[in-house]
């Protein structure tokens, strides 16, 4: 059963089954290109390369894809192998181990030279490995004895998210497609994931698959800590990811990112752990440590996971601002107000109450994306618009998109109007350049509440909402936490 699941499930978030023989190729597409011109680049037809990627829709490939390439005619004599995605605590000898494959020989199939190039959510070819072999390797994996899991996982009612099946969607697929997959409902993932609307999924979006649990890896993770899982493998810059593990006995834990200290939530009697992650906005492309130190009854056990950051991708945008609005754009006006808010978006409460996904705050179109770097009145782009922007009248509603305790309602200079809340966990919204505030300091608000109503106040071209979420003190893009469950 374990074999099955791992190997005829096309890119979810743990093995690939792939067409390999010796001197198999990856091909990564490139702008402009189509399966039709890569079939003929390779001598193959286009049905092969679809099929040997698990592609229902030939139409629908993007830019930087990685393909596996068959080698031409050896449909009846290809040998099946593994493309294995790199999970937390894995390493090279580890993954050998899995597979019955010398770590040299794994790391110079990839191209591999140090450890330090192996990262999570990293793609690796297993050369020559057989599904047979493959088949022993998990098998005997998942009989071992191992880490026996501790009886006092079930204490509290808390669910425990490294148990979680983890589905990334591939473009071309549909709920349908991926329920079949699973042997769920459409309505199981529907519930699980808490779709507004179904049909809006997209390449990329991590899915949680009830009742299936994750397959075994070849993690070497060091007690007390049993599971872990990263949520997304690879970040992106400007966006959130989250950490989850479990541990055998209760433990205090400390996390670092990009030099920066994480705050750790324990719950079920000190054994379930969380942590939430910012990738700040201008952070270099590259691979990065992660780390924890879990100290238990023992001495302290430190973990380190080398992590993938990806570009944002972000854009440039121009505005013109009235004349008696020109003063707002000084930089010392902008950091001193950037000084206060920074201060109230940097607290951190272990009480939680957002929910699986954020709603939206307002029922207008969004007009100005997050991450866009700005330019007012032909001047350089030396700004960052750190939230997104919606396109409503003024005086339309202003809703609070989870519950949350008011921590600032004010007048500023540069937003307006403002209010921001605090939501748990680290994480704050905000909400300038409302005409209408309806909430005061230290008022609790449910989500849905009407807290204003959208205006034009402040450094603003027009009436619109623009609205932030920060992380531990750093803004990430908000609409992530409408789409993605980052609150399960």
């Amino acid at each position: 059963m374990i074999l099955t699941h791992l190997l005829f499930i096309v890119l979810t978030s743990w093995h690939v089954l792939a067409q390999d023989v010796p001197g198999i190729a990856v091909h990564v597409v490139q702008r402009g290109e189509n399966l039709y011109r890569i079939s003929l680049q390779y001598g193959l037809t286009v049905d092969q390369i679809a099929d040997a990627n698990g592609i229902s829709n030939p139409d629908a490939i993007s830019v930087g894809q990685r393909l596996l390439i068959p080698p031409p005619n050896s449909a009846e004599e290809s040998v099946l192998a593994i493309v294995h995605i790199v999970q937390p605590g894995e390493t090279l000898e580890s993954i050998g181990a899995l597979y019955q494959i010398n770590e040299d020989i794994l790391g110079a199939a990839n191209r591999i030279t140090s450890s330090a190039e192996v990262y999570v959510g990293q793609t690796l070819i297993i050369p020559g490995a057989e599904i047979a072999s493959a088949a022993a390797a998990i098998d005997a994996e998942s009989a071992s004895p191992g880490v026996e899991e501790s009886s006092s996982a079930d204490v509290s009612e808390v669910l425990d998210p490294t148990r979680l099946m983890v589905h990334i969607v591939q473009r071309g697929e549909s709920l349908f497609e991926i329920s079949k997959k699973y042997g769920v409902s459409v309505n199981d993932l529907i519930q699980a994931n808490q779709f507004a609307d179904p049909s809006l999924i997209y390449p990329g979006q991590e899915l949680v698959i009830p009742g299936v649990s994750p397959p075994q890896y070849a993690g070497v993770l060091p007690q007390p800590i049993e599971r872990l899982t990263i949520m997304p493998l690879i970040f992106v810059e400007g966006r959130s990811a989250r950490i989850d593990f479990a541990t055998t006995e209760p433990v205090s834990v400390q996390g670092q990112f990009l030099n920066r200290s994480l705050h750790a939530i324990s719950q079920n009697g000190g054994r379930l752990h969380s942590m939430l992650i910012a990738v700040p906005l201008g952070t270099v492309e590259g691979v990065y440590p992660l780390t924890l130190i879990v100290t238990g009854s023992s001495a302290a056990m430190p973990f380190e996971a080398n992590v993938q950051v990806n570009p944002g991708g972000y854009h440039q945008e121009s505005l013109t601002l009235a004349a008696d609005q020109l003063g707002l754009i000084d930089a010392d006006v902008d950091a001193a107000e950037m000084a206060i808010v920074r201060q109230v978006m940097s607290g951190f409460s272990a009480e939680r109450t957002f929910g699986t996904l954020f709603g939206l705050p307002a029922a207008a179109p969004l007009s100005s994306p997050f991450g866009n770097h700005r330019t007012y009145n032909g001047g350089i782009y030396e700004n960052t618009h750190t939230g997104t922007d919606f396109a409503a009248p003024a005086g339309a509603p202003v809703f609070a998109p989870a519950s949350g305790r008011v921590v600032l309602a004010d007048t500023l200079n540069v937003r307006g109007v403002a209010t921001i809340l605090d939501h748990g966990w680290g994480v704050y919204t905000g909400y300038w350049h409302q005409t209408e505030r309806y909430v005061n300091l230290g008022d609790f608000v449910e989500e849905g509440q009407m807290i204003g109503t959208v205006g034009s106040t402040g450094r603003a071209t027009g009436a619109h909402l623009h609205w932030e979420l920060w992380i531990d003190g750093v803004p990430v893009d908000p609409m992530q936490w409408v789409s993605e469950p980052l609150g399960y």
